[in-house]
């Protein structure tokens, strides 16, 4: 089995974390998944490996292993 760990989640791009407003062309926004992201806007860790019943990521502080 292999080991899991923290990965950073980032907030949604155009939201008021991120600072470049709903720009979806700007160099630091990325595809992450259904959305685009911003990567000058981080909003906490996830856990790697585990998935809500939706098939998004958790948490790592909700990550039960």
């Amino acid at each position: 089995m292999n080991a899991h760990k923290p990965i950073p989640f980032y907030a949604e791009a155009g939201t008021g974390a991120c600072p470049h407003g709903v720009d979806g062309d700007h160099p630091r926004h990325a595809e992450g998944g259904e959305i685009w992201i911003c990567l000058d806007a981080p909003a906490g860790e996830g856990c790697d490996s585990h998935v809500d019943e939706w098939g998004y990521g958790i948490p790592w502080g909700d990550c039960a292993t």
